[in-house]
């Protein structure tokens, strides 16, 4: 079975492992084009919320939440790693800690673990190590 839809543009888009993201991908662009200039600020922007949106899914599923654009597309995930290690610093005051955990450390490292593990056991490129930051 493949996965397709139809664009906006009524044009057909098959076999794409992340068709939803893309798609979502394409249609926001437009509206992050004056503070997200360039392609790769963009890029990254976004794969950093769709690892969120898969993190904060992945709390409903036992860890198993959608691998996005982030886990199929690049072969380097450095921006994401950095976007991780950089909140780590912040502990317990992080935005993504407080707000998307209501500030529980424990429930977000334990979130994090169980979904870091299901993208590198189903995702490509490198495996992922964010945990590593928010070990005491």
């Amino acid at each position: 079975m493949s996965v397709s839809y139809y664009n906006d543009n009524g044009e057909l888009k098959e076999r794409e492992y992340t068709a939803c993201q893309n798609h979502i991908y394409d249609v926001l662009r437009p509206y992050f084009q004056s503070i997200l200039p360039t392609e790769n600020e963009y890029s990254e922007a976004f794969d950093q919320f769709d690892f969120l949106l898969g993190l904060a899914l992945s709390e409903l599923k036992n860890g198993c939440g959608p691998i996005g654009r982030f886990g199929w597309g690049h072969a380097s995930h450095q921006h994401i790693t950095e976007f991780f290690q950089n909140g780590s610093r912040l502990g317990e005051d992080w935005g993504v800690v407080r707000d998307l955990f209501n500030g529980d450390r424990v429930k977000f490292v334990k979130v994090l673990t169980g979904y870091e593990q299901f993208i590198n056991q189903y995702g490509w490129g490198s495996p992922y190590n964010i945990t590593q930051f928010f070990q005491e």
